[in-house]
């Protein structure tokens, strides 16, 4: 990465002594004592002159061809792990550098320990800095853990790096473009902390009118009407009985599964944002979306929040794999508590839903308006599954509701 904004140096105390006023002064000087004809003070005033030309000059060059980078071993991580980062500055040109400091942003919720910080590495108030010397084409790299406390979508740097000439007089800065981003995943947990059945946290997934049928199970026979497709006679048992007989097929399971995140339950009318039950919910749907993989169901999720980097609401279509349920991580890893009704994005999505979709509502408490839409849905042959997250009472419902409270041994980072 290399910089390409160079910003003002800012005042030293050199400043007065060598800067554009002092250099006139000295010359003014150099001229009087040489036509006065005093050779010292000739000599000092000269000397000046010269090393605040000298000092200007290599203040100019010493970023020139100084590059800056860092490199982390995964951008994906799960709380509690560490990452490793390394940074490196390498000055490729024949001029030394005696100072050169590098400064970038790195949030608290990545920052190292202290004690585990290598000699020319320190941490504060959000910017991990480097100070250092380099030699002619000098190449020094640092390595360093993040500790990922906490979940989110985190930006590392840009850096700002800072040399100066040889005396220290005068310092010139230039800002890298480089940012690297880290997605800390939410907090997974068996279902039976979360207060779930391990087995069947969603119940029969299968629809209760359903519009497929699984044509390796067969339920039974009938007798054939004319509907029924030719490739459904069953031809040994018509033959037996004299009469065309039908096969009559199980109902297919749940194609696939939806989960529906309702960011909007957990911020007040107030504006006040519960941020404890926001992130207890996010790791429900991340649970779930886990469970659902590991049972090779295709999942996806859809909440109204915003997401991280002032990206689109949060959506990620029905897919199944570890590759996938990744995305759904990092999705769940960016969204934040900004929010839109949320029965404005169920009537949004709901034309895009496939018949036989399972759909777990994640919510903080059941509105009116958003239960008669969910149960319009599961009227229609939907299985819907609410889990309301915390201890706000919910009213009477026909809806398949399961309480999920902050497991005891929790701790929140």
């Amino acid at each position: 990465m290399d910089a390409t904004t160079t910003e003002p140096p800012p005042r030293e105390w050199g400043g007065i002594l060598f800067g554009r006023g002092g250099m006139l002064t000295m010359l003014g000087l150099a001229g009087l004592a040489a036509w006065y004809g005093f050779d010292v003070a000739v000599f000092l005033a000269g000397t000046v002159l010269t090393l605040s030309l000298l000092a200007r000059a290599w203040s100019r060059v010493a970023l020139a061809r100084l590059v800056y980078g860092r490199r982390l071993t995964a951008r994906r991580a799960f709380p509690d792990e560490t990452v490793d980062c390394t940074v490196h500055l390498d000055n490729r040109k024949l001029l030394p550098l005696v100072w050169v400091h590098a400064s970038e942003r790195l949030p608290a919720a990545l920052a190292p320990d202290p004690e585990d910080l290598a000699p020319g590495l320190s941490w504060e108030n959000g910017h991990l800095s480097v100070d250092t010397s380099l030699l002619w084409y000098q190449r020094a790299s640092w390595r360093y853990s993040l500790r990922c406390r906490r979940r989110g979508y985190y930006a590392i740097g840009p850096a700002t790096v800072t040399s100066a000439d040889i005396f220290g007089l005068f310092a010139r800065s230039r800002r890298t473009p480089g940012v690297e981003h880290l997605a800390v995943f939410p907090r997974i947990y068996p279902l039976a902390d979360l207060g779930l059945p391990p087995m069947s946290p969603l119940g029969d997934m299968r629809a209760r009118n359903p519009l497929f049928h699984d044509p390796v199970r067969i339920r039974g026979l009938r007798d054939y009407t004319p509907e029924v497709p030719f490739r459904h006679i069953h031809w040994k048992a018509s033959a037996r009985t004299g009469e065309l007989q039908a096969k009559v097929f199980e109902p297919t399971s749940s194609t696939q599964m939806l989960i529906l995140l309702d960011g909007a339950a957990f911020t007040g009318d107030d504006g006040t944002h519960d941020e404890p039950g926001f992130e207890l919910a996010v790791s429900v749907a991340a649970s779930l979306a886990w469970h659902a993989v590991e049972l090779h169901c295709p999942t996806g999720l859809c909440a109204n929040t915003r997401l991280a980097g002032n990206g689109p609401s949060a959506l990620v279509q029905p897919a199944s794999g570890l590759d996938h349920l990744a995305d759904i991580l990092e999705t769940l890893a960016k969204v934040r508590p900004q929010t839109i009704p949320f029965a404005t994005l169920i009537d949004a999505v709901r034309p895009t839903i496939a018949s036989g979709t399972t759909l777990a509502v994640i919510t903080g408490a059941l509105s009116a308006g958003v239960e008669a839409i969910l149960a319009d849905l599961h009227a229609r042959g939907f299985s819907v599954t609410v889990f309301v997250v915390g201890d706000r009472p919910t009213g009477e419902t026909a809806l398949t509701c399961r309480r999920v409270r902050r497991p005891a041994d929790l701790a929140w980072v």
